[in-house]
C-alpha cells in the first residue's frame, strides 16, 4: 500500500527553509540519468560504518495498485501546498501506520529495504514516479547535517530532496537514488590496490566535491569509502551528510564533531574546533586505502587508534609501495598531524591536475 504525502505518518513537519511548491521543484531525473544512492548505518555507535546496498530489481514489491490480499487499505496521506513543500507525492511501500509505530520497518521483510541501521531504515521510494531513496530514522529529529545537505547540489554529492520532521517518533530524509555499491564494497571486491587511473579518477572526484562543500561553509565530518557511492557509470557519489556541520556551528567543537574514528583528524580527539581539513585528513587516509587496497587501523579498539594517532603521531601501516611516488608525498601532507599544515582543497585540485588520464603524474604537483 501506498504512503504518499509525508512519510509515515500524518501532518509532518517540514525542517527545511521554504522552498517551491512540488509542482514548481524542477524534476531531479529529468534528465532520465537515475544514478544516485544512499548510505545506512551498520553498526551500533556513533562510529558505525556506512555501506550502501541495491535491490537486484529495483521494484521488488509493488509500488503503487492495490494493496496484497489480506492487507488493509492505508489512506492516501495529502497535505497543504501553499507556502512550502511539505513532501506532497512522495511515495514508499509500508505496512499500517501503526504497526510502523509498533514495530518498524524492520519487521516487515516486504518492504523494499535498501540499508538498515542503528539509527534508520532505508526504503526505495518514489517521487513522480522516479524512484528515490528514503531514510526513515526513529526516536530522533532529522539531524542538523541532513538539514544542511538539502541546499547542496554538484555531481558527486548524493542530492537530498526533502527532510521532513514528523514528530518525536519519526522523521525522513528523501534522497537521490541509482543502483550502485559504495566504495568499500568495491575495495572489499578487489581485495587489494585500485588501478592507478581508477584511483586517480575518484580522487579527484572526491576533492572536487569536497571543495564544493566547503565552499557553501559545510564540513562532511564521516569521509570514508563507506559513505561513497560507486554509480553504474563508474562516478563517486559522497553522502550521508548525518555528521555534517557548519563551520561556524559551535557544536563542530569536541563532542559535537563525530564520525568514524580511523578516519578522524587527531584535533577532534583533542576537543578542538572541526574546520574543514577535518575533512582534507579522512581524504588522505581514503586515498591510502585505495592504494593499499587495505582498511586503516583494521585491528585495533577505537581506544587504540586514538592512541596511536594523538600521542604516537603515527598512521596506518604499512607504508605505501614506491610506486605510489608521488601519492605518497599527497596523502602525507592530507593527513598531517596539524590542521594548518595540511592544504585546503582547492590546493588539492591544482595538485591533481598534474595527473593524466591514466593515472599517471606527469609533473610535480607541488
Amino acid at each position: 500500500m501506498i504512503i504518499s504525502g509525508r512519510s509515515i505518518l500524518p501532518r509532518p513537519s517540514l525542517l527545511v527553509t521554504p522552498g517551491s511548491p512540488p509542482d514548481e521543484i524542477p524534476d531531479p531525473f529529468a534528465s532520465g540519468d537515475v544514478r544516485s544512492a544512499t548510505c545506512h548505518k551498520t553498526d551500533e555507535d556513533d562510529s558505525a560504518t556506512y555501506t550502501a546496498a541495491s535491490p537486484a530489481s529495483p521494484a521488488p514489491v509493488r509500488l503503487d495498485g492495490e494493496p496484497p490480499p489480506g492487507v488493509p487499505r492505508t489512506p492516501v496521506i495529502t497535505g497543504p501546498r501553499r507556502g512550502s513543500w511539505t513532501g506532497a507525492g512522495l511515495k514508499f511501500d509500508t505496512p499500517e501506520r501503526t504497526e510502523v509505530e509498533e514495530h518498524g520497518l524492520d519487521s516487515h521483510p516486504d518492504v523494499p529495504v535498501l540499508g538498515r541501521g542503528a539509527f534508520g531504515t532505508v526504503v526505495l521510494g518514489r517521487r513522480r514516479e522516479r524512484p528515490v531513496a528514503v531514510k526513515v530514522v526513529r526516536g530522533r529529529p532529522p539531524s542538523a547535517g541532513d538539514l544542511l545537505a538539502r541546499r547542496l547540489r554538484h555531481p558527486h554529492l548524493v542530492a537530498v530532496y526533502g527532510v521532513y520532521g514528523v514528530n518525536a517518533a519519526f522523521s525522513t530524509v528523501e534522497m537521490e537514488y541509482c543502483g550502485g555499491a559504495s566504495l568499500q564494497a568495491l575495495l572489499d571486491a578487489a581485495d587489494g590496490p585500485l588501478p592507478a587511473a581508477d584511483v586517480a579518477r575518484f580522487v579527484t572526484q572526491l576533492v572536487s566535491a569536497l571543495a564544493y562543500c566547503h565552499g557553501e561553509g559545510v564540513i562532511h565530518l564521516d569521509l570514508k569509502p563507506a559513505n561513497v557511492i560507486v554509480t553504474r557509470a563508474g562516478d563517486l557519489k559522497l553522502g550521508d551528510f548525518g555528521s555534517a556541520r557548519s563551520v561556524d556551528d559551535p557544536e563542530a567543537r569536541g563532542s559535537g564533531a563525530r564520525g568514524t574514528v580511523p578516519y578522524m583528524a587527531p584535533e577532534l580527539f583533542r576537543g578542538e574546533c572541526a574546520t574543514c581539513r577535518a575533512d582534507v585528513y579522512a581524504l588522505g587516509v581514503c586515498t591510502w586505502q585505495l592504494l593499499s587496497g587495505r582498511r586503516p587501523f583494521a585491528s585495533l579498539q577505537p581506544e587504540t587508534v586514538i592512541y596511536i594517532v594523538v600521542a604516537l603521531r603515527r598512521r596506518p601501516e604499512p607504508q605505501l609501495a614506491a610506486a605510489a611516488g608521488r601519492w605518497q608525498c599527497v596523502v602525507q601532507r592530507c593527513w598531517a598531524q596539524e590542521a594548518r599544515s595540511r592544504p585546503n582543497a582547492e590546493q588539492l585540485e591544482r595538485w591533481l591536475l598534474a595527473l593524466d588520464g591514466d593515472g599517471v603524474w606527469i609533473r610535480d604537483p607541488f
